[in-house]
């Protein structure tokens, strides 16, 4: 709830899950209809480079399959190698060229501990931080155990999906946890890349068989489960939407 607001990054998550459902239709060896191929995932990246700095993201999220994939079979994928060029390259057309595709590099030496900007902005602070509610006390407690949650499946998805060698899905999980561990502006990361490797890893319906559950019970705790997160869902989104949860949670003393 704290990075889903109306900030120029959701651009970013939208864009980086597209990317991320591209190159998993790849790796899972699916129909790949021409919104969904590699050369539309070039063009995402365009258009993502000339809307946020966080396109970067994007070429972390290749070299992950790439390197994966490789892992795997023992062999490069040439044509998502090639693609994956393509969609670095065609980041230096913005106005201003090949300062535009290097700005998130340059913007990053100013979120460091060090720069004035990373000692005074709450959230530059690790979500792992235990001074964290002392140092900024308008952060609510809840979303950051929500995430710290979320970290633990993730390490626990990173071992199963290593034993299943799915290498391209735990490399994922490695990179964007590390960034989404050193500050509370990048817990969505985790999230966003992290949930197709976490199921892979963790499906619900293993994990219920494994406890012996009937089918039916089985069916409905996952109908049930669905309902709850729709509903958390719709309430979260209706508090975005109206500002309530910055008003009421974060600044009252200004309004």
């Amino acid at each position: 709830e704290m990075r889903y607001e109306a900030r120029p990054e959701l651009a970013s998550w939208l864009f980086l899950a597209l990317v991320l459902h591209i190159l998993q239709r790849r790796a899972g060896r699916l129909p790949a209809p021409l919104a969904m191929s590699l050369p539309a995932m070039a063009v995402l990246h365009l258009v993502w480079a000339n809307t946020h700095a966080l396109f970067v993201l994007g070429w972390v999220a290749i070299a992950c399959f790439v390197i994966g994939l490789w892992i795997k079979d023992h062999r490069l994928d040439r044509d998502l190698l090639g693609w994956g060029l393509v969609s670095v390259l065609v980041s230096l057309i913005n106005p201003y060229g090949w300062r535009g595709a290097l700005f998130p590099f340059t913007l990053a030496t100013r979120l460091q501990g060090e720069n004035l900007f990373g000692q005074s902005i709450g959230e530059l602070v690790s979500p792992f931080n235990l001074d964290l509610s002392s140092q900024y006390p308008f952060y609510p407690r809840l979303p950051i155990h929500a995430f710290q949650a979320i970290a633990v499946l993730a390490a626990i998805a990173l071992v199963w999906l290593l034993r299943q060698k799915r290498f391209w899905s735990a490399l994922l999980l490695i990179p964007f946890g590390i960034l989404s561990a050193l500050m509370i502006r990048n817990i969505p990361l985790l999230v966003v890349a992290g949930l197709a490797p976490m199921v892979g890893a963790l499906p619900i319906s293993s994990v219920m068989e494994a406890m012996r559950l009937k089918k039916h019970t089985r069916n409905l705790v996952t109908r049930m489960a669905l309902a709850a997160v729709a509903l958390v869902a719709v309430i979260l989104g209706l508090r975005v939407f109206h500002d309530a949860y910055y008003i009421a949670s974060r600044r009252p003393d200004r309004f």
